[in-house]
């Protein structure tokens, strides 16, 4: 079976694109149905985990724009409509009167309930063994960058 320069042979490189090809899709339903039951798109479930993960840090709204890739004006309507749900609060910056401070409400809500499917992924994830873990995490971190890099800065993941 040929191989392509000492990796993969075109079968494989053609399973594992078909096996990432086939999670996007899954992805984008999940998305859908996830929307349509609970009123959140990704991006809003996007923003709630970000701001989940830094308990006590000082997110701003422009850290989440980044992180996002959204403009300041689709940020600025996403924290509404999430500050309208009770899922985040905008208040001052603690460090900086110039800046708004974005802290989530309830921070005993895990991201598992935020995201159901997370804690199902690190079961999953913890029948890996170290060096399984360390190749597919290098190599999602790859394909997600990819994604990322065909996403112009201000569109995408907005809505």
């Amino acid at each position: 079976m040929p191989r392509e320069q000492d990796g993969a042979s075109l079968d494989e490189i053609q399973a594992v694109t078909d096996a990432v090809d086939r999670l996007r899709v899954a992805e984008a339903r999940l998305g859908r149905q996830r929307a349509g039951q609970s009123g959140l798109n990704d991006t809003d479930r996007a923003a709630v985990r970000f701001v989940s993960e830094f308990p006590g840090d000082a997110v701003t709204p422009s850290m989440i724009a980044d992180q996002l890739h959204l403009s300041p004006s689709s940020v600025t309507t996403l924290l509404d409509r999430l500050v309208a749900k009770r899922l985040l609060k905008v208040e001052p910056h603690p460090a900086d009167r110039r800046s708004k401070h974005v802290v989530a409400l309830d921070h005993k809500a895990g991201l598992d309930e935020i995201d159901p499917l997370r804690a199902r992924l690190r079961e999953i994830s913890a029948s890996l063994t170290a060096s399984e873990a360390s190749i597919i995490t290098a190599f999602l971190e790859r394909v997600t960058e990819a994604v990322r890099s065909q996403t112009p800065r201000f569109e995408g993941l907005e809505g």
